[in-house]
């Protein structure tokens, strides 16, 4: 009774003096950062303690005030006074019983933040390409890193030259669902000829703000010739995202013509460095090696203004890809209307140029595609649902997946793709758009333990602003 008496390690502690002190100081930090229903019953008693601290100093203080109760989110402090001993004994009954509690506590807390690390190991680590990756991967598992989740909508579209102001776009481009859309266009507003001199894109860009609505707001935007990319946040959230700026990657004539390209946006968004891009790629079907030397190309270009694709956090490069399904038109017809959808897409998948690119050729290492469960978006008749069969030409193209979604993340970045698939009821254009759902993962903030306050004020802030 004459030495100060430790209670609760680290988390909730209290100074026991001599009965002739008549003082009492309690104070509670706060509580564990691990989520307090994965800790059983030593959780439920941690969750508890701070009504019990109260109920108990009152039970034992009955002839005497609590002097000082000042209460913050998780955080309380505790004066009081007790006049015999009695009082004092209770106190430090309870103090046993707690820190009992407590270890128990600590040792499951401990547990879950080695599974919870070495899942994030497992989870991540086959994308990191060398042992740098690895040291900050570990380090980062082990810390204490606020993490939130975004919803992000890619929407890729060819326009073939037009606005489409007689469509309504809010199936597209639905307000209030996502917190940020990357809006990735080819041949929007004028064709690739007239898009050499008209290179902004203000109707487009302002129908998709009078779209999405108020809540909404233009990050940045990138035009390239035809080629465009606009990013765009939910107001809530914007404060989250810094540093952003743009770049635009030709590829036609050898780099020198704005013709075929990719217009790429890079941006933190919390710590960590994410690019978007829209690209435009070489078109026809027998230009397989040309469009694989694009993709080369495009890399080198993130690489060379943004850093390496190995390096950032996170790509996420939609567009008009122009691969294409590499059989006939006849052949392709032919498959769609003699087996189901899901049959006639497995086989067609099969043929596809970009499917057999991403397994063979070095450029795609990395990016990742969700299943494909769509038919070809490309070539239809506009404002008609049927595949342009070339009656107006010698030769037909062959309905092809041209409009494509690829991504890649590295630790501590987590893309997970939702949703993936075209709008079949915008029909001006010979493309259909497609769009990719993500659930983005990002450290908003990495914790100091030495900070009382700042994870549970961090965690408050973050998740009234991240919730849609």
């Amino acid at each position: 009774a004459d030495s100060p008496h430790l209670l609760w390690k680290g988390e909730l502690f209290s100074s026991f003096c001599a009965p002739k002190a008549k003082s009492l100081d309690l104070l509670s930090r706060p509580l564990p950062s691990v989520p307090l229903a994965k800790l059983d019953e030593a959780g439920e008693v941690l969750q508890s303690g701070v009504s019990q601290v109260l109920a108990c100093v009152k039970s034992v203080t009955s002839r005497s005030d609590i002097a000082d109760v000042a209460a913050a989110p998780m955080v309380l402090k505790l004066s009081a006074s007790f006049q015999d001993e009695a009082d004092f004994s209770a106190l430090k009954q309870f103090a046993e019983s707690a820190e009992s509690n407590l270890q128990v506590l600590e040792k499951r807390e401990e547990a879950i933040r080695r599974e919870e690390a070495a899942s994030r190991m497992k989870k991540f680590g086959h994308a990191l390409p060398n042992g740098h990756h690895q040291e900050e991967t570990a380090k980062l598992a082990k810390s204490d890193a606020v993490f939130e989740t975004l919803q992000v909508r890619v929407v890729t579209w060819n326009m073939a030259g037009t606005v489409p102001w007689e469509f309504r776009l809010s199936t597209l481009l639905p307000g209030d669902k996502f917190h940020i859309f990357s809006i990735c266009s080819q041949e929007c507003e004028n064709s690739i000829a007239k898009s050499l001199t008209a290179t902004d894109r203000p109707e487009w860009r302002a129908k998709v703000l009078a779209t999405l609505g108020p809540a909404y707001e233009e990050v940045c935007h990138q035009t390239l010739g035809a080629t465009n990319i606009v990013l765009v946040a939910k107001k809530s959230i914007r404060h989250l995202i810094s540093g952003c700026y743009s770049h635009a990657i030709s590829l036609g004539m050898k780099g020198l013509a704005p013709n075929k390209g990719c217009c790429a946006v890079r941006c933190c968004i919390g710590d960590s460095s994410i690019v978007f891009g829209s690209m435009h790629l070489t078109a026809h079907q027998n230009m397989v090696k040309e469009r694989n030397r694009d993709m080369e190309k495009v890399n080198q270009g993130i690489a060379e203004n943004f850093g390496d694709v190995d390096d950032l956090n996170a790509v996420i490069l939609g567009g008009d890809m122009n691969y294409r399904v590499d059989i006939s038109f006849t052949e392709i017809m032919d498959i769609i209307q003699s087996n189901d959808h899901s049959t006639a897409v497995e086989k067609l998948l099969q043929k596809d140029q970009l499917t057999n690119a991403r397994s063979n050729i070095p450029a795609f290492k990395g990016y990742l595609e969700a299943p494909i469960r769509f038919m070809p978006t490309y070539k239809f008749k506009p404002h008609t649902s049927q595949y342009d069969d070339g009656s107006r030409k010698k030769k037909p193209r062959p309905p092809s997946w041209t409009d494509r979604v690829l991504y890649r993340s590295r630790y501590p970045v987590q893309l997970e793709c939702l949703a993936y698939d075209s709008h079949k009821d915008l029909l001006h254009s010979d493309h259909r758009p497609v769009v990719a759902d993500f659930a983005l993962t990002v450290p908003v903030s990495l914790v100091d333990p030495n900070a009382a306050n700042y994870h549970a004020e961090q965690r408050r802030t973050l998740s009234s602003a991240c919730s849609v």
